[in-house]
C-alpha cells in the first residue's frame, strides 16, 4: 500500500476475529486501531485486531509504503 501525505485512510471493520500485520518499506506512517494507532518507521512491524476501524497515515513529505 502506497500512503500519499495528507490523505490517511480509514478503513471499516472487517470479519469477527480478523488481523491486520503490516511491515513499513518506507517513510513513517501512523497505523493501526482507530482509537490508538502507532508511529512506525521502515522495517518496523505491527500486527492488531482488524475487526474494529483502523486507520492508516504517511507522516512524512514523502509517500509511506507499507505491505
Amino acid at each position: 500500500m502506497e500512503l500519499e501525505p495528507g490523505q490517511p485512510r480509514e478503513a471499516e471493520a472487517h470479519l469477527p476475529g480478523s488481523v491486520e500485520h503490516v511491515v513499513i518499506a518506507a517513510g513513517r506512517v501512523r497505523a493501526g486501531p482507530a482509537a490508538e494507532p502507532v508511529e512506525l518507521g521502515p522495517g518496523d512491524y505491527i500486527a492488531f485486531a482488524g475487526d474494529v476501524p483502523h486507520h492508516y497515515e504517511a507522516l512524512a513529505r514523502a509517500p509511506g509504503r507499507c505491505w
